[in-house]
C-alpha cells in the first residue's frame, strides 16, 4: 500500500480498540481499500509528515473490508479517510485527496491539540 509498508500498522476490527482508542499517544487512522490510488498518495503525504515529526503520532491503515464495524462507527463513506484520534477520542478527519499544505496544517493543528506543550 504505501513505500514503507513496515512503518505503519494494520489495524481489523479486533484490533481497533486496542492499538487505536487505547493509545497512550495521538493516533491517525488511515481507511483505505485495495487498487485505490488516491489512497497510496495521501498515506505517502501523512506517512511524510510523521517522517518530519518523529515520535509526536502513531500511524495505523484500516482497510475498510477488514474494519468494517469501525468504518460504519465514525461514518466513513469515502476512501481515503483519515481520523485523528487522542485518547480515543475523534479530534479531526480528512476524507479525500487533499494538497500538502492543507493536510499539513491540520497535522500541526492535530499536534497542538494533543500534546503537551
Amino acid at each position: 500500500m504505501s513505500a514503507k509498508d513496515e512503518d505503519i500498522l494494520r489495524v481489523t476490527d479486533y484490533s481497533f480498540a486496542h492499538l487505536v482508542l487505547r493509545s497512550p499517544e495521538p493516533v491517525i487512522v488511515g481507511f483505505w481499500t485495495f487498487g485505490c490510488v488516491n489512497c497510496v498518495t495521501m498515506e505517502a503525504m501523512v506517512h511524510s509528515l510523521l517522517l518530519n515529526h518523529p515520535g509526536k503520532a502513531l500511524m495505523v491503515r484500516a482497510n475498510v473490508e477488514e474494519t468494517q464495524s469501525w468504518a460504519i462507527a465514525y461514518g466513513v463513506e469515502e476512501v481515503p479517510t483519515f481520523l485523528f484520534f487522542h485518547s480515543g477520542d475523534l479530534i479531526d478527519r480528512i476524507s479525500g485527496v487533499v494538497p500538502y499544505t492543507w493536510l499539513e496544517g491540520h497535522f500541526d493543528d492535530f499536534l497542538k491539540r494533543t500534546l503537551p506543550t
